[in-house]
């Protein structure tokens, strides 16, 4: 350890790494041997992860064929002083070709234009919104959208010393189309595909009608104009829309980057024919009041109403009132027949993911930057969800993690409310909180649940509340049950027990098994723009005993080992988007 601490002091010592003049721009010094072997012996100590920030971003989303197309990135070394090589790269995610900047060629080199064995080593810079390729760019390769139609990215990665294993990366996807379409208001009654080779723009209320199915391809960008825009799959119908993480499908606002914001367009609905426990059955969706087209609910438990797979809905949600509105992504009376997994909304107007009832299940869902419930649930739901992650910005607008219902009309309707959740992080906005940020879990009228493996971390009032006497009578007889939860950093930071949970609520929790709090250590959860929720060493997210093993039921992954939404390996990465609006506006 002492020699450690001497290499660590004589390298800090010397002024060798690059940095950016006041113009921004990147430039690296020339290295002594002496130097150069001192940055290789600290690099190798090194090999694991980054604290540091690295995001980038496209002006665009789409662009025609040789567009002009401007690259930025950020990036903060967050107090990482260890040596790294950088590498940008732009990538056709169609066939997997890597062009390499700084002169788009299939070498590999790094930023500098330095091979194999020549890679500069340097510490991680700083930037804020710097121009990698564009106008005054970092970069002399052409600032244009590529010659070929196609799903393309940028890539930025920060790798080790050596310049062969990658420790953060940070990408941009965008996508090089023949034509944007036009959708207007108006229904799709025969089979449709959405190619990857267009973009669509949605301009009013889109319904697939039954028996129809809206197929979308992977790497397809669709997006919505105007508030009275959306999509909803009717009763009947199907939605095929299942990207990859190399190309997910990706549902936006039309608004330029940096000036998108939420409830820009009305978000995706779908309608099913599981059952809900509204008196008939049935019910009429929120923001359509057509029965022919805004009917859900009924008697098949095991509808399909088709595929969601690597789909991101951004900028969506409009609330006309406060018991009328559209979500990021709403499934009503959807049926377990029906695939969903990784799944993102962010940056909406209104709930993140609301669930009306049914029966769906779902894997890999984020919640980010809604301006109101990020994971909602009423009217009987009963899906089961594996590996969750919520995540708040309460100046964008916030207010709970789940918030849970059974039916305010009536708390003890059947089909009771009662999904099933394991391996779950919601973290909320305790900087802002004042703003939002209200309960980590909110549940009401008489909901029940099983909840297990939850992080429940930094919301301003209350890690749990429960409210209503129908509520704690499912606590009592374990229909609404929480295992295996940390909760901390809730109740403006009160770390006691007893200040994790409303003053009603404290028995419930007493009550509850391996309830614990404690710091979860989890790696970045509160960078807004590149979170990461991986434990950190010596987290207690693995402690033996505490775990809770879901049932072996052919859904949930019973191999399991940590509380919360992720161990070791990052989920999120290359498919999502968390970037704030403000901090990627010009």
């Amino acid at each position: 350890m002492r020699n450690f601490q001497k290499l660590l002091g004589a390298v800090i010592a010397i002024a060798w790494f690059s940095t950016l003049t006041a113009q921004a721009q990147l430039y690296t010094e020339r290295f002594t041997p002496e130097r150069v072997e001192a940055e290789r012996q600290l690099g190798g100590l090194l090999v694991q992860d980054t604290p540091a920030t690295i995001y980038l971003w496209a002006n665009k989303y789409v662009y025609t064929v040789g567009e002009a197309l401007e690259l930025r990135w950020t990036i903060n070394p967050n107090s990482d002083l260890y040596p790294y090589t950088f590498f940008v790269y732009r990538q056709n995610t169609n066939s997997g070709e890597k062009l390499y900047l700084p002169n788009l060629t299939p070498a590999v080199t790094d930023i500098f234009g330095r091979g194999a064995g020549e890679f500069t080593i340097q510490r991680i810079p700083t930037a804020a919104k710097q121009v990698l390729v564009g106008a005054s760019g970092q970069f002399p390769a052409s600032p244009t959208a590529p010659n070929t139609v196609g799903s393309y990215q940028y890539v930025a990665e920060i790798r080790d010393y050596t310049g062969t294993r990658v420790v953060r990366a940070a990408y941009a996807k965008f996508g090089v189309v023949a034509t944007t379409v036009n959708v207007p208001a108006g229904d799709i009654t025969a089979d449709t595909t959405w190619s990857s080779g267009n973009a669509y723009r949605i301009t009013g209320s889109v319904f697939v009608m039954a028996p129809a199915t809206l197929t979308i391809e992977p790497g397809t960008f669709i997006l919505g104009q105007g508030q009275t825009a959306f999509l909803a799959i009717t009763q009947g119908a199907k939605i095929n829309a299942c990207g990859t993480r190399a190309r997910p499908i990706v549902f936006s606002s039309t608004l330029p980057v940096g000036q998108r914001s939420a409830g820009d367009w009305g978000g995706l609905v779908i309608n099913g024919r599981a059952t809900i426990n509204q008196p008939g059955g049935t019910a009429l969706s929120e923001g359509i009041d057509d029965p022919v087209r805004g009917t859900f609910g009924g008697t098949d438990d095991n509808d399909n109403s088709g595929a969601l797979c690597y789909v991101r809905v951004e900028f969506g949600g409009v609330q006309f009132t406060t018991e009328n509105e559209l979500n990021g992504i709403a499934f009503q009376g959807v049926g377990r027949g029906t695939t969903v997994h990784h799944i993102q909304t962010h940056y909406g107007s209104d709930d993140g993911v609301e669930f009306f009832g049914g029966t769906v299940d779902a894997k890999y869902v984020i919640s980010s930057s809604m301006n109101d419930d990020l994971i909602d649930w009423t009217w009987g739901w009963r899906g089961r969800v594996q590996f969750a992650i919520g995540r708040q910005n309460a100046q964008v607008g916030a207010d709970n993690g789940f918030e849970a219902d059974n039916n305010s009309n009536n708390h003890d309707l059947l089909p009771r409310s009662r999904p099933v959740f394991y391996n779950v992080t919601m973290v909320g906005d305790p900087v802002n909180s004042s703003l939002g940020s209200d309960d980590g879990v909110e549940a009401r009228v008489g909901t029940g649940a099983d909840i297990n493996n939850l992080i429940v971390l930094g919301f301003g009032e209350n890690g749990v509340d429960l409210t209503d006497d129908s509520t704690f009578t499912q606590g009592t007889n374990g229909n609404f049950r929480m295992r295996s939860t940390i909760l901390w950093d809730n109740a403006a930071g009160n770390q006691t027990f007893d200040g994790q949970f409303a003053s009603d609520t404290l028995a419930f929790g007493q009550a509850q098994t391996n309830l614990r709090v404690v710091d979860p250590k989890l790696r970045k959860p509160f960078d807004l723009n590149d979170p990461d929720y991986r434990p950190a060493d010596g987290s207690a997210t693995g402690t033996v005993g505490q775990v809770q093993t879901p049932p072996d039921d052919g859904f949930f992954d019973t191999s399991v080992g940590f509380i919360g939404a992720m161990g070791d390996e990052d989920w999120t990465e290359e498919w999502t988007n968390f970037l704030e609006e403000a901090d990627v506006a010009p």
